[in-house]
């Protein structure tokens, strides 16, 4: 009850600072568990021909796993010694089949392998002056996939 006798429609200051409290926390659970779930970014490195090391590109998961699920295209990735820059395509078709493909200037890979997590890395290899595979690394497994030509 208000001095005059009222009942007071208003909250005390002590539940108004306990609800801002409990909506912090929520915020706080909310967001800790959405950064738990999600996957953290690719990277995707050319490995020069005959020379160690490379560049490398952070790929956000969301460009590889978005609901759509439709090609991505990158590019031009020049790789050292490999011949000309070449365009990476992402095609989640390719998944399934679980292999990478160059033609007329474009590599096109799965963004993840069958049935599998996002990967941590996808290195694109070369050897003998030319793109020869492409290395999925997903903490300490790797899986190459060989590069077909055509």
């Amino acid at each position: 009850m208000t001095p005059d006798g009222s009942t007071s429609l208003t909250p005390g200051r002590g539940a108004v600072l306990a609800g801002l409290a409990a909506l912090g926390v929520a915020c706080l659970a909310g967001y800790m568990t959405g950064r738990a779930e999600t996957d953290p970014p690719t990277l995707l490195a050319a490995t020069p021909c005959g020379i160690s090391g490379g560049d490398t590109l952070s790929l956000p998961p969301e460009l590889l796993s978005g609901p759509a699920q439709v090609p991505l295209l990158l590019g031009p990735i020049s790789v050292p010694g490999a011949g000309p820059p070449v365009l990476v395509r992402f095609d989640p078709a390719l998944a399934a089949e679980g292999e990478a493909r160059l033609r007329d200037g474009v590599l096109t890979l799965p963004p993840r392998l069958a049935g599998g997590r996002l990967p941590d890395a996808i290195t694109l290899a070369c050897r003998d002056g030319a793109i020869s595979s492409v290395i999925y690394r997903h903490g300490a497994t790797a899986t190459r996939l060989p590069v077909s030509r055509g």
